[in-house]
């Protein structure tokens, strides 16, 4: 009886030190983007500002990135990159001080029935009241998710657990009983089961390797590679000869218009195209709102798309 009531006495202790230990890597996630305002949860992967949220929450394009520490403590973040279908976005903040990153676990030694903890942003609880949720459950299930919520895109395997999810935790964190993280939550869902959902860390982490490998790779071509205009949705370089379109923000006004990246730029509102600065210069002093011709290459078939230029 004493060991029972020492092994009760011992436990709320230790679910207190994984909070404390791992709360201060933890944040709240708002942006604006074609969906309109998101609100989800994020955690810092790196001392000097990268977190990983979900793309569901912040897709490429978004605007006016906030993120939210404990204390509180509000910072505003840039979109660095992300992967639709594997529901991940990294941004960037710039702190006044190292950060400390959440550890990673390995998600393939986790069993059922296992002890798991989530925190996030429940229904916004960090925003609105300095106060991250936090929950005890257990892993319930396993398996590979078939049915999306919309706006999301994930499937593939996934845990369940007993530990509560709620609206607003997308991005937040399933961690094990040593503070590690084993999961990244998301609200997606399958209607055979109602328990909230993690992809796990394991496949989060090939996923964070391929963004990086691409971030160092676009940094590494960034001195040959000529930003178009940020209003109109794209960016462009010259390549061969030509002007090309190297990037296009995902639901923005040139990837609505069907530009796509590859695509020679022959002529601008019908003159003729020398190179990607001279390109850049003039469409970079379009205003908010007015319209632009693009004659392109789309591999062989010249196209004519009408873009509609955004504020900045």
């Amino acid at each position: 009886m004493a060991l029972c009531c020492s092994l009760l006495q011992d436990e709320p202790k230790t679910t207190r030190q994984i909070f404390k230990e791992c709360v201060g890597s933890v944040v709240a996630v708002r942006g604006w983007a074609h969906l309109g305002e998101q609100s989800g949860a994020g955690v810092v992967i790196s001392e000097d500002g990268l977190i990983l949220c979900s793309y569901t929450t912040v897709p490429e394009g978004s605007e006016k990135i906030r993120v939210w520490f404990k204390g509180p403590k509000l910072y505003t973040a840039e979109y660095v990159a992300g992967s639709k279908h594997d529901e991940v976005s990294l941004i960037r903040i710039k702190p006044d001080a190292p950060l400390t990153p959440i550890r990673f676990g390995e998600s393939a030694a986790c069993d059922l029935g296992q002890a798991v903890f989530s925190i996030g942003n429940a229904q916004n609880s960090f925003i609105n009241d300095d106060q991250p949720s936090f929950q005890r459950g257990i892993i319930s299930g396993r398996y590979v998710l078939t049915d999306l919520k919309s706006g999301a895109y994930f499937r593939g395997e996934l845990f369940e657990t007993t530990a509560a999810v709620n609206e607003h935790m997308d991005g937040g964190v399933l961690l094990n009983d040593r503070g590690e993280m084993i999961g990244m939550i998301t609200l997606n869902y399958t209607p055979n089961r109602w328990m909230g959902h993690a992809i796990p860390v394991d496949w989060i982490r090939k996923t964070l390797d391929r963004l990086k490998h691409d971030i160092a790779a676009s940094t590494a071509a960034g001195a040959e590679s000529d930003p178009g205009s940020g209003a109109l949705g794209f960016t462009m370089k010259d390549e061969g000869g030509k002007v090309v379109v190297d990037t296009v923000v995902e639901n923005g006004p040139a990837d609505t218009a069907g530009l796509r990246a590859g695509d020679a730029i022959l002529r601008i509102s019908g003159e003729a195209v020398a190179d990607a600065a001279s390109a850049r210069k003039r469409l970079d002093g379009l205003a908010a709102g007015s319209w632009v011709w693009l004659e392109v290459d789309a591999g062989g078939d010249i196209e004519k798309i009408k873009l509609r230029a955004e504020k900045k």
